[in-house]
């Protein structure tokens, strides 16, 4: 099994610096991925933990922030802006009250973000809210969504089924699986309206992605950000004003200067709105 997975990730990600420049609406966006080649991978990833049962009465909040512009690989192309993306997240949440673990490139390991999520969803209760930003490299293969992170290239596994730094769909989907407080998490990877099953059946978790599931993100040198983080982070929350998540996507949706399959799309299966 792990010789076919090695050769998978031989051929999966197209290195971003070959990837043309895409001008809409006077702005300058450098893709930040492309689809993969077609194969097979299985398996589910890493059961998350469980959070703490019932709830306390006392709403804590909790943010992971995860930027990787640096690849440990020379095979996948660096990107300009994402850590940037993190660092910007992160000083929003912290401004919101949160209690923030930020990672950016070589400290955003699948293995270091696993952990981080681990324990935040650990130590929070179901009266809670969890915010997960993360932007980077990503790709599809065989219809599979993947989220792309700093030792994707590496050929060691992490006991997953999967090569390190390689996220799927069904694996983020496994991380949240026994979290029981309000979570949002926000994508700025290509590909990532593709990862929709990750709220199935749910009814805490809400996903907001820079574009759809062939779509991609965008480096923008004028923005010094993401195309999405700057739009939502920067346009939305800051200087529009807005408080919750959906109202915030809705705003970046009808303003976004990216279309069809770039737009952002949303997933919600969220009980009420996330306030921030």
């Amino acid at each position: 099994m792990n010789s076919k997975i090695y050769a998978v990730f031989g051929i999966l990600v197209i290195v971003a610096c070959l990837l043309p420049v895409v001008t809409v609406s006077g702005v300058n966006g450098i893709p930040r991925a492309k689809p993969g080649t077609t194969t097979t991978v299985v398996g589910i990833g890493t059961a998350g933990s469980a959070s703490k049962a019932g709830a306390d009465g006392i709403v804590k909040k909790y943010a992971l922030c995860v930027g990787v512009s640096d690849y440990k690989s020379s095979s996948i192309g660096d990107l300009s802006f994402c850590d940037e993306d993190a660092n910007d997240w992160t000083a929003y949440f912290k401004g919101k009250g949160y209690a923030v673990t930020t990672l950016i490139d070589s400290q955003a390991k699948e293995t270091a973000i696993e952990s981080a999520l681990f324990s935040i969803i650990a130590a929070a209760d179901a009266d809670d809210k969890i915010a997960f930003a993360t932007s980077g490299h990503g790709t599809t293969s065989d219809k599979i969504q993947l989220l792309l992170y700093y030792d994707c290239y590496d050929p060691a596994t992490d006991g997953d089924g999967f090569v390190s730094g390689v996220v799927p769909d069904k694996e983020l989907y496994n991380w949240f699986k026994l979290c029981t407080s309000k979570v949002v998490i926000i994508v700025d990877h290509c590909n990532s309206g593709g990862l929709n099953e990750v709220v199935s059946g749910h009814t805490n978790l809400l996903l907001q992605c820079t574009c759809g599931s062939t779509g991609y993100g965008y480096d923008v040198p004028e923005y010094q950000n993401g195309a999405f983080t700057y739009w939502y982070c920067h346009r939305a929350l800051q200087q529009q004003g807005f408080t919750d998540a959906e109202s915030a996507f809705a705003w970046v949706d009808a303003n976004y200067p990216y279309l069809r399959a770039d737009s952002p799309v949303q997933f919600d299966s969220l009980t009420g709105s996330f306030v921030f």
